[in-house]
């Protein structure tokens, strides 16, 4: 309960420079929520077991593509916050 009450109070904190808006987080790819899914042995892929291809991870490019897809969205959000904190602490 104190916590919450805590964050209520953080949350309550004014600034002079405006309203800045949220910046909803990017959905996770598989590479990062099902690791298990996307990462696997190069040898389950039919490597011989003996070469050195077999103890390498192999991945799916779509997933690859994807992975990427959200570290730039990732990025640009991130450097939205940080305009964002600069106003703010440029106005106070």
């Amino acid at each position: 309960m104190l916590t919450v009450l805590w964050l209520l109070g953080c949350g309550g904190v004014s600034s002079t420079g405006g309203s800045f808006p949220i910046h909803a987080y990017p959905q996770l790819p598989m590479a990062v929520s099902q690791p298990h899914e996307v990462w696997v042995l190069c040898s389950s892929y039919g490597a011989p077991k003996q070469a050195i291809v077999s103890k390498m991870y192999c991945v799916k490019e779509d997933a690859v593509f994807e992975l990427q897809n959200f570290i730039r969205d990732l990025d640009s959000i991130i450097r939205k916050y940080e305009y964002a904190i600069e106003k703010i602490n440029k106005t106070n």
